[in-house]
């Protein structure tokens, strides 16, 4: 078996995208004049540091960068890579935030108006019937539901439909 000696992954092939690849390779251009300062700088080989001008990227010359350059480096490769400053990212995250808390309070000035409508309807379908909607309404002459607030007229029409309905 030949396995174990082959190459998964060739070695002229690139690890990240060129465009991060050229970032951080122009963040080296523009901090370090030569290949021989980025090395020293970066604790890396002259002929990798000739490689990153040339645009290619290791994970190990990546980590060397990090701990060189610190954390302020990744701000600097993020507003290469993206094109907004640390601060514009803030500030965008910011608006939604801001934007995210008036539709909510939007959404709940809606909710309290639907409530108070539907407390209202509730109100107009108790003063309707004259009892409590819990109440549970009487059964009239001929097994005819009758209102509880007990109407004279709708009393008496009910009435006569049940006589009617008795002598038919």
């Amino acid at each position: 078996m030949t396995y174990a000696g082959a190459d998964f992954m060739p070695l002229d092939r690139q690890l990240f995208p060129r465009d991060l690849a050229a970032a951080v390779a122009e963040l080296a251009r523009q901090k370090y004049r030569t290949a021989k300062q980025l090395a020293r700088a970066w604790r890396c080989d002259p002929s990798t540091a000739e490689n990153l001008f040339k645009g290619h990227l290791g994970l190990p010359l990546l980590m060397k960068a990090v701990a060189a350059e610190g954390g302020e480096f990744w701000d600097r490769l993020g507003e290469e890579i993206t094109g907004e400053t640390y601060e514009q990212r803030q500030e965008r995250k910011l608006r939604a935030i801001i934007k995210e808390a008036a539709d909510a309070r939007q959404n709940l000035l809606l909710l309290r108006t639907r409530a108070a409508l539907l407390d209202e309807r509730a109100g107009q379908l108790d003063g309707a019937v004259g009892r409590p909607l819990d109440e549970p309404e009487r059964a009239g002459v001929g097994g005819h539901r009758q209102p509880a607030d007990g109407s004279r007229e709708r009393q008496a029409r009910c009435d006569r439909d049940a006589e009617t309905r008795r002598s038919a």
